[in-house]
């Protein structure tokens, strides 16, 4: 089973704001969970672990230093989710941050990856700055999880030529309705899943 620990940043963090987050991932895991992927996801809120909390925000807290980058700072979350899974997780765990769009987190994403204006993701840490949007959330998240971007990434408007699928979520503008039936992600991406 995997983790996915999701932590909402001030200030994004009303309780409209997590219930929406919480929401969309735990659609994410029951859509994932079916017959064509058959991937057992844990969907946690970070807060409900204080100790990995504190130790997450700290690190998180070193991308207001511009020298800081994201990718070293998922390196950093790697280290701190790996101390935390000696205690029983099975795969490490991974991140899913919620963000406002000039938030320190997206500012270091966007640094990363000067295409990524809704969200972007490293192995283990995904941030997400597009407000109220599902299809960002099932994005990033499917990313932790091992999807591959549908689009190619200097020229993002333009699909991969392997992507079969019209309503791709890991297209790179996806509609939001496409969050609402399965599949909503091409055949390539679910086979990645499995």
């Amino acid at each position: 089973m995997v983790t996915i620990y999701w932590h909402c940043l001030e200030p994004t963090a009303s309780d409209e704001d997590e219930k929406f987050v919480a929401g969309a991932l735990d659609q994410l895991a029951q859509h994932l969970k079916g017959k064509a992927v058959k991937l057992s996801i844990s969907i946690k809120r970070l807060r409900d672990e204080p100790k990995l909390a504190r130790k997450v925000d700290e690190t998180l807290d070193r991308l207001y230093d511009e020298s800081y980058t994201f990718s070293e700072c998922d390196a950093a979350m790697t280290h701190a989710f790996f101390i935390a899974n000696l205690i029983g997780e099975t795969y490490p765990a991974k991140l899913l941050v919620y963000c406002s769009p000039d938030s320190h987190i997206a500012v270091a994403a966007q640094r990363k990856a000067p295409h990524a204006k809704r969200g972007a993701t490293c192995a283990f840490l995904a941030a997400v700055y597009s407000l109220n949007s599902k299809s960002t959330i099932f994005h990033e998240a499917l990313h932790l999880l091992g999807a591959d971007d549908c689009y190619i990434e200097d020229k993002p408007c333009q699909k991969k030529p392997d992507c079969n699928f019209e309503r791709c979520i890991m297209d790179y503008n996806p509609a939001e309705q496409w969050c609402e039936n399965w599949p909503f992600i091409c055949e390539r991406n679910i086979e990645q899943l499995k």
